[in-house]
């Protein structure tokens, strides 16, 4: 599931790239693909690209006062905001039917670091041309 995932998320950050690149294409100054990236740090993103397994694990963990190990400062800052929509949806713990629907809304960002888009971004260019 989380391949799938991240195939989604791959996907989205391409087309929003190449978005980005156009957007920009049209006056006098072109953007450079590092500008993009940056532009695309802070893009917001169509859903929260998590599972609904990881969502509820780590949610599960953080009700219970329990910080996720191993997890990076933008998943962390992800898996926060979930919480965060998920206690102000009423979930208290015990309903996780909520966290289907949560993780699907628009995201307000992609919580990925810079090293992983700029991978990301180098890759599509690669397998493009």
């Amino acid at each position: 599931m989380e391949c799938i995932m991240r195939k989604s998320r791959d996907r989205f950050v391409r087309e929003a790239f190449f978005d980005i690149l156009k957007s920009y294409s049209c006056g006098l100054s072109r953007l450079s693909t590092e500008e993009a990236i940056c532009i695309l740090m802070d893009h917001p993103a169509p859903r929260f690209f998590v599972s609904f397994h990881t969502a509820r694990r780590m949610v599960s963990l953080m009700i219970r006062g329990i910080k996720p190990k191993g997890i990076n400062q933008n998943k962390l800052m992800m898996y926060q905001e979930i919480l965060r929509r998920y206690i102000q949806a009423g979930g208290d713990g015990t309903q996780y039917k909520i966290l289907e629907k949560i993780i699907q809304q628009p995201a307000p960002s992609l919580y990925v670091n810079r090293s992983t888009m700029r991978s990301i971004v180098y890759r599509s260019l690669k397998n493009k041309f």
